[in-house]
């Protein structure tokens, strides 16, 4: 496994954990600071390779699991 899909596993899973836990998204600084990168931009990267390859949504800079964001659609009538 590459080091990008070994990042983007700690941060799918990072992302998923809060969500469970908190029942909101996490900051971007928790990201960071929870999968040991070393910067912010490296979370971004990380995020919208989650995003290209249908893992997460991005809603107004917050990382949301996919399953997650349909879940919420389809119950709500939601549209962005």
């Amino acid at each position: 496994m590459g080091n990008k899909a070994k990042y983007d596993n700690e941060v799918f899973v990072a992302i998923q954990n809060h969500w469970f836990a908190k029942a909101m998204p996490p900051t971007i600084q928790y990201i960071t600071e929870n999968c040991g990168l070393l910067s912010k931009s490296n979370v971004w990267l990380a995020l919208r390779r989650l995003e290209r390859n249908g893992h997460i949504k991005i809603v107004d800079s917050k990382a949301i699991p996919k399953k997650l964001y349909n879940l919420i659609k389809t119950s709500t009538g939601w549209k962005e």
